[in-house]
This record gives C-alpha cells, structure tokens and sequence, in this order.
C-alpha cells in the first residue's frame, strides 16, 4: 500500500485554497505538514468526534478522501461536515470499493456492516488498522 499524507491539500495549496485537515493519526498529519512546507492548518483529531476547532459554515469543500471506513458510526462526522460547509458546500467522500473489501476479509454477509483490519507496514513498524466494511446500496 502506497501513502500520500497530504496530496489533496498539495494540490489544493497550488490553487491557492486555504487548507485544514484532520487526521487521527500524529505520523499523517507530520507528513502532511511535511509535504506542504507548513502551509495550511493540520489538527490532530478522531474525525468520528465533534470538531470544536472549526467554525460553522467556513468550508467551501470538505474532502474525506479514504477514512470513512475507519468510522464505525457516520453520523457525527457527517454532521459536522454539514455544520461547518457553507450553503451550498460540497462533499466529496471516497471509500474503498465494499466488493474489495468483502473479498479482502472473506466476508460472509454482504448487505451487513463488518469490522475487519489489516495492517500497515509503510511508516517503518507495522500497525494494525481496523475499519469497517460496507456494502453499496441502492437509494
């Protein structure tokens, strides 16, 4: 597995867009801040929680770019992306494919939520990552 912490916010720096990001974990948002010259504002924080550090209705965008599986219940990270977008915001969230995922964990249940894990060898020890698979639903 290849990790990029902070490309969107590269990008997004390049165009001149004020940048905040979130991660829980201290090592990504290092790299983050590495990658990014210290340009943008990156906080140490479990995404699953409120964010009190962050004003309602200051974000023109709010990307989650593959960390929803790793939330167990999405309704305060959704509401709180709401809170802070301004009208007429945009989400945009990417998620590992569910398919992979219920191969990759031998999952038996499809339409079900599963926890699963795997591990991650990229930041010089291996560290056990849980997440939770869902499936692709029909709306």
């Amino acid at each position: 597995m290849l990790v990029h912490p902070g490309k969107y916010a590269e990008i997004l720096i390049a165009s001149d867009a004020t940048v905040t990001g979130v991660d829980i974990s201290p090592r990504m948002i290092e790299l983050a801040k590495e990658r990014n010259r210290q340009a943008g504002n990156f906080f140490v924080h479990n995404p699953s929680h409120p964010l009190p550090m962050l004003e309602n209705t200051t974000f023109d965008i709010v990307i989650s770019a593959l960390a929803m599986h790793y939330i167990e219940d999405w309704t305060t990270t959704i509401r709180e992306f709401y809170r802070v977008l301004k009208p007429k915001g945009l989400l945009a969230i990417s998620i590992e494919h569910p398919f992979f995922e219920f191969n990759y964990f031998l999952s038996k249940q499809y339409f079900k939520v599963e926890p699963g894990k795997c591990y991650w060898n990229n930041f010089g020890k291996r560290i056990e990552m849980n997440s939770y698979r869902r499936p692709c639903r029909k709306v």
